[in-house]
């Protein structure tokens, strides 16, 4: 992910979990139901580094199917955070509340 063009790196298993196929564009077809998927997305377009790492790169899995993973993530991750987080309250609008 060192080239400034590369922002993604995708990493699928196989079927038995035993190979791992890694790719620096973001294939949609690669999820297959059932299948295993991480993402490290590069935030901005430096050279990743041991000092940027932590505040770079963001890290998200899929499980089964991207749609439960986003509805998972939202509302385990998310949606706790923005709506009882000290330093969200009062930050995030009557719609948004509702929509979360």
């Amino acid at each position: 992910m060192d080239p400034r063009s590369c922002d993604i790196l995708q990493a699928t298993t196989s079927d038995d979990g035993r190979d791992i196929s890694l790719h620096n564009t973001l294939s949609p077809d690669a999820l297959r139901t059932g299948a295993r998927e991480v993402h490290f997305i590069k935030l901005r377009p430096e050279p990743i580094t041991p000092d940027n790492l932590a505040t770079n790169v963001l890290v998200t899995s899929v499980v089964d199917s991207p749609l439960h993973s986003l509805y998972y993530t939202v509302h385990k991750v998310y949606m706790p955070t923005l709506l009882q987080g000290a330093a969200w309250k009062g930050q995030v609008d009557q719609g948004m509340q509702q929509l979360l």
